[in-house]
């Protein structure tokens, strides 16, 4: 796109100036001389000094300038700056309707779905009887305007100007997978909160000793008792964010923690799974992805020792349940509570896995497996 800058530029400041478009007068013959001497009118710009990006709002004596020069090519007074403006919104518009009849079909069909029309932008600097004139003549202004742009230099880093026809679409659709975006991130900070503390010694707090996270105030009622399990499966779930967004057959898998903790050996591995996601900007439906949603996955594994293993049980009479907390500690000196609760007949159930401090959102579960 960015050898058509040339052309797009001198559309930019037209772009501010027409926000509510009126017809410029044009005619034929306006726009087969527009086409005629695209490349010509612009060295006759260049060589009087004159900005093609700045003349419709030029002083007097530079649009005078303008004015000689589109005349001397072509394009009839008056008011000639303002139809060279004119076609060149228009030719902007037939050129990136050229590129859209030969995008995607799935991506255009996603567009549609979303209700965006990718030139919307461009349609709203258009005056649609110009319009019309110079689609009359889109075969000689598509070819004025590829074959400028195939003549101009190569822009180097030092350009400070690369005209986006898409920026509009590219904020829209950004503004509407945001918090699509927001959401996995969320789910994907609370799965690495956990490994970091795990892992890397990143402490949030280690809690008490014996902290029912669910029943606080039945805290004084917790007896340790003997440990008879000989395992403790893990699994943690984080569900804040939408599914559509993961293409993967085991979308279940993509923000997840699996631990399993051998009280016999005192030993515990935890494999980790997130995502993580980002806006690509790839918007544009000739050049890029439409969906514009990059995602990464990570997986980790961290293996370590129980150092310290605790049960507190509560019977709860009253309620008809009983709670149990297990309290374990790890070598590195991190402190992991499994707080559940069950009733008698077995039809209410929660749980709850704490790390340190930090209580992962959503899905978790966790059971003694005795071996059997």
């Amino acid at each position: 796109m960015k050898k058509l800058s040339g052309v797009l530029l001198a559309v930019m400041c037209c772009t501010l100036m027409f926000a509510e478009p009126k017809s410029s007068g044009l005619t034929d013959s306006d726009v087969k001389n527009w086409a005629k001497n695209l490349s010509t009118i612009q060295k006759e710009f260049d060589k009087a000094g004159l900005n093609s990006e700045e003349i419709a709002t030029a002083g007097k004596k530079d649009y005078a300038k303008a004015e000689a020069i589109l005349q001397k090519y072509g394009i009839s007074a008056p008011d000639s700056v303002e139809k060279y403006a004119m076609i060149n919104q228009c030719s902007t518009l037939l050129v990136a309707e050229e590129e859209m009849g030969s995008a995607d079909s799935k991506s255009m069909a996603m567009m549609k779905a979303m209700g965006l029309d990718p030139l919307a932008q461009l349609k709203e600097t258009v005056n649609s009887k110009d319009y019309q004139i110079v689609k009359a003549n889109k075969k000689a202004v598509i070819s004025a305007v590829k074959g400028y742009s195939d003549s101009m230099p190569v822009e180097t880093s030092n350009d400070n100007f690369d005209y986006d026809p898409y920026a509009k679409q590219r904020e829209l659709i950004k503004k509407q997978i945001q918090p699509e975006i927001d959401g996995i991130n969320k789910a994907a900070a609370s799965i690495k909160q956990v490994y970091d503390y795990l892992s890397t010694g990143k402490k949030a707090g280690a809690g008490k000793l014996l902290n029912p996270v669910k029943d606080k105030k039945n805290s004084s009622k917790y007896i340790k008792q003997k440990i008879d399990a000989a395992q403790l499966p893990i699994e943690i779930n984080c569900y804040d964010f939408y599914y559509e967004s993961i293409s993967a057959s085991d979308e279940n898998e993509q923000q997840q923690v699996i631990a399993t903790i051998n009280l016999k050996k005192n030993t515990a591995v935890f494999k980790f799974s997130w995502t993580e996601a980002e806006f690509d900007g790839s918007v544009d439906p000739v050049y890029g992805s439409i969906r514009g949603l990059k995602t990464t996955k990570f997986t980790k594994t961290v293996k370590t020792t129980i150092k310290a293993s605790e049960l507190y049980v509560f019977e709860n009479n009253s309620m008809g349940g009983t709670s149990k907390e297990f309290v374990l500690t790890t070598k590195e000196g991190a402190v992991i509570h499994l707080w559940n609760s069950m009733s008698f007949d077995g039809n209410a159930y929660s749980s709850v896995v704490q790390f340190g401090d930090i209580i992962p959102p959503e899905d978790t579960n966790w059971y003694e497996d005795n071996g059997y």
